[in-house]
């Protein structure tokens, strides 16, 4: 028996809205370094994704892509999210 995944859109919109949030303030955080690389000294697959989606979303695209290839989607990912949960609000206002 096989279950359907269902997906809050709206929810998932919502917390990459945060996440972009969140990215915008990093730089300005002492946030603790990444535990797998403090444990094993190499990067993990995210280490310096928040730093290129907060240098994308500050216009900064080609730095953001030399830091990590997914930071510019991400950001787009990210503005898309917040113009399209703006929208969900006005259209229900």
């Amino acid at each position: 028996m096989t279950g359907a995944v269902r997906v809050d859109l709206a929810a998932a919109r919502r917390l990459l809205c945060w996440y972009g949030v969140f990215a915008l303030l990093a730089p300005r955080l002492s946030a603790p370094a990444c535990p797998l690389r403090r444990l094993t000294g190499r990067r993990c697959p995210a280490c310096g994704l928040t730093t290129a989606v907060s240098g994308a979303l500050r216009g900064r695209v080609r730095q953001a892509a030399a830091l990590h290839r997914l930071g510019p989607a991400t950001a787009a990912a990210v503005l898309v999210a917040g113009l399209t949960t703006v929208a969900d609000v006005v259209r229900r206002s």
